[in-house]
């Protein structure tokens, strides 16, 4: 959905009333990704990564407005949260194409090609086995109190 001010309400209740609407859409959001269900997981990471970019560009219309360390201090943790759950992001893509590179290996050794790929994913930094739910839920967790602290620090800065 595209962000859009209620042109009937003056300007500073319209830009609170759009950035009230992309928080609630953010935290739907989060809660989607909290699903048991992988496609819930994976739509939900990702608007919520696409609300947090709206709420970051609503932000930018005030500048000026709202003292700069301010905006600045709410930017880095809208970003904090994004990027957070840009490991799950990472860890699906990584997923989707190491299946993808496996239908080139002969049928007799793709389950060979695919535990050598997570085992290879594992001793190094990439981490290609999917992650534990215990961990998704923490870092759903750590992204939803960032968000909810960030909309009371939004509230007090009077945008």
């Amino acid at each position: 959905m595209a962000l859009g001010l209620d042109n009937r309400r003056r300007l500073p209740a319209a830009l609170q009333s759009l950035l009230q609407r992309e928080f609630d859409q953010a935290l739907r959001r989060l809660e989607q990704a909290a699903s048991d269900r992988p496609g819930d997981r994976v739509t939900g990471v990702h608007e919520f990564r696409r609300s947090v970019k709206r709420l970051r560009a609503t932000l930018r219309l005030v500048r000026g407005a709202v003292p700069d360390r301010e905006l600045s201090s709410i930017d880095r943790a809208l970003g904090g949260a994004a990027r957070r759950l840009g490991e799950l992001r990472d860890a699906h893509a990584r997923s989707l194409a190491a299946a993808r590179l496996v239908r080139l290996v002969p049928r007799s050794m793709r389950a060979l090609a695919m535990d050598a790929w997570r085992a290879g994913c594992e001793a190094g930094a990439g981490g290609g086995t999917p992650m534990r739910a215990a961990a998704v839920q923490a870092l759903l967790r750590q992204s939803r109190v960032e968000m909810e602290m960030t909309r009371v620090q939004i509230g007090r800065a009077h945008v």
